[in-house]
């Protein structure tokens, strides 16, 4: 491949704890993989003091291409984005957290580049302000690619159909709103979330509803309460897709959260939680005859999606296929969950 400027550049994750991530050897292979004279780093944040410190240094470094953020900073990172003056992309506005962030750079960015944003492909040009550019300068963009990790690994890995279906979801978190509003925007009849509480998920609905019906007619979204038992019974029924967006089975003793007599072979089953073997849900949807995954597909798929976007902002040319960029990421994955006996060769 080649680029128009393609000096040494590093990007990398933030959060706490980071140290089992994943990411690194995925980035790492892809760079080598498409001569990317870059590299990928952990970026350890114990306390949120540390998280601001290491944000404001990386977020106007001019080696950095970008970064992945994940918990507990996802939220702290979106209202960094803000507060620079930098833009939340689509889904992290509405949801509030991010997952990535790219920097677009004006005038030196990176090394000599041109002060023209003319040459930014796709959406990220569209999100610059050509009259503000002031060399040299640099502009947040931060996106929360979960949502679309999620349909991406659901069209490449089973043959379910989006439009129309009825999905229930298990968590409130930012990873569950992401999700929601993918499935939503995918053409998802009814996506029902359940939480511990009843009121928590209902809150949590009334506020995705606010932000799809900008766009959408409302009534895709319910909130019910896991002591809902009729209605959640009914629920999973009438259900193709649920999904567990909770951290619930990383532990080997994790009991699954969703009702696990109610699967048949009617449902597709996804666990977010990946690396640590089949948990209790995994077994169970298996077990009743459902296709089950974990979350190493998404996560991957995550990956690749932000790996284009730091090349697009970077004005790398011609930007590597996302296909391609996929199978080298899990190629990569796979070997470095074999190397760490999680799980067999």
């Amino acid at each position: 491949m080649s680029a128009i400027i393609n000096p040494p550049a590093k990007t990398g994750l933030i959060g706490f704890p980071v140290e089992k991530s994943l990411l690194p050897a995925l980035y790492n292979a892809a760079y080598d993989q498409f001569d990317l004279n870059w590299r990928y780093h952990l970026y350890p944040a114990a306390s949120s003091r540390d998280f601001d410190r290491l944000f404001a240094e990386l977020s106007v470094d001019e080696s950095c291409a970008g970064l992945s953020v994940t918990l507990p900073y996802q939220r702290a990172a979106a209202e960094a984005v803000t507060s620079a003056g930098g833009m939340l992309v689509d889904t992290a506005q509405d949801v509030g957290a991010l997952t990535l962030v790219s920097l677009v750079y004006h005038g030196t960015p990176l090394a000599q580049q041109s002060t023209s944003t003319e040459t930014l492909p796709g959406k990220q040009a569209a999100l610059v302000d050509k009259n503000e550019v002031s060399p040299p300068w640099v502009s947040l963009l931060g996106y929360n690619l979960d949502g679309a990790g999620l349909v991406a690994s659901l069209r490449r890995r089973t043959d379910l159909h989006l439009v129309g279906a009825r999905v229930v979801i298990y968590g409130t978190g930012a990873t569950s709103a992401s999700f929601c509003l993918a499935l939503a925007a995918a053409g998802a009849s009814e996506v029902t979330v359940v939480s511990r509480h009843s009121a928590r998920a209902r809150d949590f609905v009334a506020n995705l509803s606010a932000s799809f019906c900008k766009q959408q007619p409302d009534g895709t979204f319910r909130g019910l309460g896991d002591t809902d038992e009729v209605l959640l019974r009914s629920t999973l029924e009438e259900a193709t897709l649920l999904i567990d967006a909770t951290s619930t089975g990383t532990y080997p003793d994790d009991l699954a959260l969703l009702s696990t007599n109610r699967i048949s072979p009617q449902h597709t089953v996804l666990d977010v939680v990946y690396g640590q073997g089949q948990t209790q849900l995994l077994r169970a949807a298996r077990a009743a005859g459902a296709r089950a995954f974990d979350g190493l597909d998404m996560m991957v798929e995550t990956a690749a999606l932000g790996f284009s976007l730091w090349c697009e902002a970077s004005r790398i040319q011609p930007v590597p296929n996302n296909a391609a960029v996929f199978d080298v990421m899990m190629k990569a994955a796979r070997a470095e969950l074999q190397r760490r006996e999680l799980i067999a060769p």
